[in-house]
């Protein structure tokens, strides 16, 4: 796990779309 945030951030956008 290196940019985890980035990857939650990801998911975020993902699921709020």
């Amino acid at each position: 796990a290196q940019r985890v945030e980035e990857i939650i951030a990801l998911l975020y956008f993902s699921v709020s779309t």
